[in-house]
């Protein structure tokens, strides 16, 4: 199977400081379009979708500023961000970059990813 890069979409769902970004069918070995949030103070990250019985995804981050190594991010146990079956997890570190990677899977895992990043302060933040 190819690897492929999957763009994200990004959303304002009328709430100041909210924003849910989205990225939809990532088969095995994809990765996500990189984005950066860091100007955001709170993280969760929701998958779903197909695993079939291999499908794993993990949230990685990066504070490369060209993006050349990435690490499996944690939750706020300290365990890492790694998916085998549909759930949500609280994201704990704030890295530049953050991006989904399915690492293993099927021809029938396919994925969704739903990542809500909010500010405390209800200012009018973007999404780069």
């Amino acid at each position: 199977m190819s690897t492929k890069l999957i763009s994200y979409e990004a959303s304002n769902p009328d709430y100041p400081g909210v924003h849910i970004v989205t990225w939809k069918d990532l088969h095995v070995k994809d990765t996500g379009q990189p984005i950066i949030v860091t100007h955001f103070e709170s993280t969760s990250v929701q998958v779903f979708g197909e695993f079939d019985t291999t499908g794993t995804l993990i949230l990685e981050g990066s504070n490369t500023l060209d993006g050349s190594v990435w690490d499996a991010l944690r939750d706020i146990r300290g365990e890492p961000t790694i998916f085998k079956k549909p759930e949500i997890k609280q994201v704990w570190e704030n890295t530049f970059w953050i991006r989904p990677h399915v690492t293993a899977g099927t021809k029938k895992t396919l994925l969704t990813v739903a990542l809500c990043v909010a500010t405390a302060t209800q200012t009018t933040q973007s999404i780069h």
